[in-house]
C-alpha cells in the first residue's frame, strides 16, 4: 500500500477516477454519495485519489440541473468526512462540492491526507448556471495542496474554461490572472502540477483541449485533468479525464466510468531537470 508521506526521490502516484453521471436514471442517483467515494478510495492503491467537480457534495437536481439529494452542508462538515476517510486508507483525497455559505453555495475541492492539514481551494470564475446561487472566491484564492514532496495546484472547471467561446489565446482578464497565479505557483517549485476537476460541456471538443494545453504550456508542468462519464441531457459530463504536457502530448480516457493512473516522477539527475509521467487506464 502507497504511503502518503514527504518523500524526497519517489514519484507521485494519483488515481483520478471518472465516475458515470446519468441524471435520467434515478437509481444512479445513488451513486452521488459518500459511500460512493469510500468505496473508490478502499479500492485505490494511489497516493492521491482525485475525483470530479461537485462530487460527492452535489445540491438538488431542482437547484443545479445535477443528480443527487439536497444537500445543506457547511464546508467544516465536508472537510471532516474526507478527513476521517483519508485517515482510515491512509491514502489523500481532493473531492468537494457545494457548501452552504450564509445564503448562497460556494463551489469548492477539498484536498484531505492523512498526516497533513486539509486545505479547501474555492472555484473563482462562475459558469452561467452558477450564478445568482453561487458565490465566487476573490482572485486571490490561491492554495496550493503539498503531498509527497509536490506541490498540487487546484483549479475548478470554469476557472480554466472561462464564461465565453473566446480561444486560449483570447481569455478573459479574470482568467489571464488565473493562469498567471498558477503559472507563478508552478515555476516555485520544480515538483508541481495542475489538477483541474469539472464536469464540463463537450471537454474532448477543441475549445476546452485548447485551454488545457495552453495551460500545460504556460506553466510547463503536467496539467490533469478529471471529469465525468455519461450526458445529462445537456451536454455536461462526456469523459475525456487525461494528463496534458508541456511538449503537447496529450493522453486521455473515453466516454465511460473509469479511473486514470497517472505517476509523476523526478527525472534521474543525469537526465536533465524535470518531471516524467506515465499515465495508464486501469
Amino acid at each position: 500500500m502507497s504511503k502518503t508521506t514527504n518523500r524526497e526521490t519517489e514519484g507521485l502516484t494519483i488515481d483520478l477516477v471518472q465516475p458515470w453521471w446519468v441524471v435520467e436514471d434515478v437509481r444512479e442517483r445513488d451513486l452521488w454519495n459518500e459511500a460512493s467515494l469510500a468505496c473508490h478510495v478502499e479500492r485505490s492503491k494511489a497516493d492521491l485519489v482525485v475525483f470530479p467537480e461537485c462530487y460527492p457534495f452535489c445540491p438538488d437536481a431542482k437547484v443545479f440541473k445535477r443528480p443527487g439529494k439536497s444537500i445543506q452542508i457547511a464546508v467544516d462538515q465536508g472537510r471532516q468526512v474526507l478527513m476521517n476517510l483519508a485517515k482510515k486508507n491512509r491514502r489523500a483525497i481532493v473531492a468537494g462540492g457545494y457548501f452552504r455559505v450564509g445564503e448562497k453555495w460556494q463551489n469548492a475541492s477539498v484536498f484531505a491526507a492523512p498526516r497533513a492539514v486539509s486545505s479547501v481551494y474555492y472555484k473563482r470564475i462562475l459558469w452561467k448556471s452558477e450564478k445568482g446561487n453561487v458565490a465566487a472566491a476573490n482572485i486571490g484564492n490561491d492554495v496550493p495542496f503539498e503531498l509527497c514532496g509536490y506541490r498540487v495546484i487546484p483549479l475548478i472547471c470554469s476557472d480554466v474554461f472561462g464564461d465565453s467561446e473566446r480561444s486560449a489565446k483570447y481569455p478573459t482578464g479574470t482568467m489571464t490572472k488565473i493562469v498567471d497565479q498558477t503559472k507563478e505557483l508552478a515555476q516555485q517549485r520544480e515538483r508541481s502540477l495542475v489538477l483541474v476537476t469539472s464536469y464540463a460541456q463537450a471537454p474532448t471538443g477543441p475549445l476546452w483541449s485548447e485551454r488545457l494545453q495552453h495551460l500545460s504550456a504556460t506553466t510547463q508542468r503536467p496539467v490533469l485533468y478529471c471529469n465525468f462519464a455519461g450526458n445529462d441531457g445537456g451536454g455536461f459530463g462526456g469523459g475525456g479525464s487525461g494528463v496534458f504536457l508541456p511538449d503537447g502530448n496529450v493522453f486521455r480516457v473515453g466516454n465511460a466510468a473509469a479511473v486514470l493512473r497517472v505517476t509523476i516522477e523526478p527525472r534521474v539527475a543525469n537526465s536533465g531537470t524535470g518531471l516524467r509521467v506515465i499515465a495508464q487506464s486501469l
